[in-house]
């Protein structure tokens, strides 16, 4: 699924300044703006990157980010416009932070879960190569810790081990280190190729 390949080029691309975030490889994108429900702005990182070389054949792109790190990737057959991009332009990525929308205590006897609804935007035709996608992400987890005065909470999953702040304050009543929770969160991101 092309989204993946985005995915993986935005940990690539960020990952000096995404390293407190979370585990970006199942990060997903769509303008926060475009959030639906009871959900806050979770915080935002952008990175840079440079077209360095294009292999229109196989779709691939070199892009090199701000610390030089060279990131290979591969576009599928979904995404549009790739004829547009060119050495040189600029890719920016926009990178969400994972904001928790609802969290419930559980039964600790349930088993550690994990599912994932994807949402994706595409460049319209005719327009520079860019795409948002955005990941629902609904787990069943172990409450790991909780920071009431910074709003946040780490849950540990059945993938991986999550920091995520919260959109409502309200949603850590009740909720103290070791419990089980279902828990929602979103993440998002907006890819786009500028003419440099």
């Amino acid at each position: 699924m092309q989204y993946k390949s985005t995915l993986l080029l935005a940990a690539a691309l960020a990952a000096p300044v995404l390293c407190t975030a979370q585990a970006a490889p199942e990060v997903a994108m769509v303008a926060a703006a475009k959030q639906s429900g009871p959900v806050a702005v979770g915080g935002a990182v952008t990175v840079q990157g440079k077209v360095k070389s294009i292999d229109k054949t196989h779709r691939t792109v070199v892009v090199v980010g701000p610390k030089g790190r060279e990131v290979l990737i591969r576009a599928g057959a979904e995404v549009r416009n790739f004829d547009q991009v060119a050495e040189g332009d600029l890719v920016t990525l926009t990178y969400a932070k994972a904001l928790l929308v609802e969290l419930v205590k559980a039964k600790s006897s349930d088993i550690l879960e994990r599912e994932v609804q994807p949402a994706v935007a595409r460049a319209e035709p005719g327009s520079k190569p860019g795409m948002a996608v955005e990941e629902t992400v609904r787990i069943h987890a172990k409450v790991i810790a909780v920071d009431r005065k910074a709003q946040t909470v780490t849950l540990k999953g059945a993938q991986n081990t999550v920091k995520l702040q919260l959109s409502k304050p309200e949603l850590l009543k009740g909720i103290k280190a070791g419990d089980h929770v279902n828990a929602v969160y979103k993440e998002a991101a907006v890819v786009q190729v500028t003419a440099q």
